[in-house]
C-alpha cells in the first residue's frame, strides 16, 4: 500500500522551479527502496531494514517511521 501526503510545495530558490515535500511511509511505500538504491550518498539507515528494526524496537518510533523526500 502506498501513503504519501504532500508536506509543502513552492518555488525553489535554488533551480527556480517548483519543489515538492512528500511524506511517506518507508517500510510500506515500495518507492523508497528504489530511491534509496538510486542514492550514491545511502546509508544503511536509509534503508528498510535498519527502519524497520528501530520501529520494533524504538519507542520513539511508535507511529512508524516516516521520511521526508
Amino acid at each position: 500500500m502506498t501513503t504519501e501526503r504532500v508536506v509543502s510545495s513552492g518555488p525553489s530558490e535554488a533551480a527556480g522551479s517548483a519543489l515538492q515535500v512528500v511524506e511517506l511511509d518507508p517500510l510500506r511505500d515500495p518507492r523508497w527502496e528504489t530511491f534509496v538504491a538510486s542514492r550514491p550518498d545511502r546509508l544503511i539507515y536509509h534503508h528498510r531494514g535498519w527502519l524497520d528494526a528501530l520501529a520494533r524496537g524504538c519507542a520513539a518510533f511508535a507511529r512508524g517511521p516516516r521520511v521526508s523526500v
